[in-house]
């Protein structure tokens, strides 16, 4: 008889990639963990982990809202970095890639909702389960940056948009990249509202805006970027947010979506400007062959005749 294959987990929560310098100190009502991930009981959770330095890292959350109207806050060190709320008849699934801050010494990532089990707001949705269990979480993983994968970091607070376009809050999108040499950004962005106007910022610094005045709803274009000194982290971090009308309705084709969602984007791209100018300037210096070659083949017939 075959030996028995040792049962894995494949969502472990929380887990930490080796080559940060990250160690999980203290789980706050965190439940026993399952092979699909985690539950957290009551409305507040908290995960507690050390960082011997403060770097910068990815932050890769998925997780369910069981209760309609259910929302949830990821707050890290008293900054909400993560919302989303389960609207009726929507999917309660969410996930985003984060870029999150983590401080030299002890950090707390903490989970807040308004719906519980057994909190007393309406029905329980597990009534066989003694627990009062409110966020199942398939994923928590703490992940080094990609600079060079097409990651959109930022919070997504809807899953309805599937996979062609990536919803954004109101701190925006943003991708890492680590080139410093001359780049060009390519975006495409949906509106949610008229006279939506967009800014990007590279570092902080604003590089870029779409004024509100701007005709259409699909917004397609590139910008270049001049070279760029390097942080302390090495990386630029090139973000795009919206500027919101006053009193601004959203399009009906995206009314089901909450408050949360600002804007959609289809793409936004960072390549080196370099080959291009090289190119161009090779391209240039055929040309200026091509046209002393065509002078001197007409000089010298000249002299000939």
């Amino acid at each position: 008889m075959a030996d028995l294959a040792p049962v894995t987990l494949a969502n472990t929560v929380p887990t930490f990639d080796s080559t940060l310098q990250l160690s999980p100190v203290k789980q706050i009502n965190f439940r026993g963990q399952e092979p699909w991930g985690r539950w957290l009981l009551g409305k507040q959770a908290k995960l507690i982990f050390s960082s011997t330095t403060q770097q910068q890292v990815e932050l890769d959350v998925k997780l369910s809202l069981p209760y309609e109207g259910q929302w949830i806050k990821l707050i890290l060190n008293g900054d909400v970095i993560f919302r989303a709320t389960h609207r009726p008849k929507m999917p309660g699934e969410f996930k985003s890639q984060l870029l999150i801050d983590a401080k030299q010494g002890t950090n707390q990532l903490e989970f807040l909702t308004n719906r519980s089990n057994l909190g007393g707001e309406g029905q329980p949705f597990a009534k066989n389960d003694s627990s009062d269990i409110s966020i199942s979480l398939n994923l928590v993983s703490f992940q080094p940056l990609q600079t060079q994968a097409q990651v959109l970091y930022g919070p997504q607070p809807s899953s309805s948009v599937g996979t062609a376009y990536s919803s954004a809050g109101a701190q925006g999108l943003e991708r890492i990249f680590a080139e410093s040499g001359p780049s060009t950004v390519s975006y495409k962005l949906l509106r949610r509202f008229e006279k939506q106007g967009f800014t990007f910022t590279v570092d902080g610094k604003s590089v870029h805006t779409l004024p509100s005045q701007q005709p259409g709803n699909l917004l397609v274009g590139s910008f270049n970027l001049p070279r760029l000194e390097l942080n302390s982290y090495q990386v630029h971090v090139l973000r795009v947010s919206s500027i919101v009308p006053p009193s601004a309705q959203p399009f009906p084709t995206t009314a089901k979506d909450g408050p949360d969602v600002q804007f959609y984007v289809q793409q936004l791209q960072i390549k080196d400007a370099a080959p291009s100018i090289q190119n161009n300037v090779l391209l240039l210096g055929l040309v200026t062959a091509l046209l002393i070659g065509l002078l001197w083949l007409l000089l010298f017939r000249l002299r000939r005749s």
